[in-house]
């Protein structure tokens, strides 16, 4: 980002030699403009979008029907049974009709750490759930799998000004995750004991 004066820069810094390596949305903000970025990159195709006045959001997929058409073999866009389907869908109804308007930090931490599960329609942690927690889902294409959202960082113009985020380790609603009490409960993923890490309630910080 130090090589580009401008988002216009940046986009074309990252479209330059590009390998199309991962076509998914990449979001920028520019406190000196009061711009926001979109920025999507496949190996022809590309989407980049700037606005001073809306929202941009991600969820491992690229946002643009033709790059993720031609370009990606994501089928998952729209499927509230898929991760990246379910989180978009609740995204775009919490950012462009809840919140829309109203986000400040705190909301922005509560939107990371939402656990509304749109395929059963309540408030539920799942591997469906913004806040990922397929270690809870027995219904998860891998049932109780050790997976799931490992930090939370939310920023506003204020503290990006100062180069500060808040930040959290684990997931971003604070649920701890202890390995030994989820080995007893699920002993099928015992093969992970030597990798997986306990996650206490880990407290915001500013950083």
């Amino acid at each position: 980002m130090q090589y580009g004066e401008t988002l216009d820069d940046y986009a074309k810094i990252m479209l330059r030699h590009n390998a199309g390596d991962y076509a998914c949305s990449w979001l920028f903000g520019d406190i000196h403009r009061n711009q926001i970025m979109l920025c999507e990159i496949g190996l022809n195709k590309s989407n980049i979008q700037t606005t001073t006045d809306g929202i941009f959001y991600g969820m491992n997929s690229a946002m643009d029907f033709e790059l993720r058409s031609l370009e990606t073999t994501d089928r998952t866009f729209n499927d509230l049974g898929d991760s990246s389907g379910a989180r978009n869908a609740r995204l775009d109804a919490l950012l462009m009709d809840k919140y829309y308007g109203k986000i400040d930090i705190n909301i922005a931490k509560q939107i990371i750490s939402d656990h509304y599960d749109t395929t059963l329609n309540k408030i539920i942690p799942s591997s469906l759930t913004i806040c990922k927690h397929t270690d809870l889902d027995p219904n998860a294409e891998r049932p109780f799998y050790p997976w799931g959202c490992v930090d939370g960082k939310v920023t506003d113009s204020s503290m990006a000004q100062k180069m500060e985020f808040l930040g959290r380790q684990g997931p971003a609603c604070g649920k701890a995750f202890y390995v030994k009490k989820y080995l007893k409960e699920h002993p099928e993923y015992a093969e992970w004991k030597q990798v997986l890490r306990d996650m206490p309630n880990y407290k915001w910080v500013k950083l």
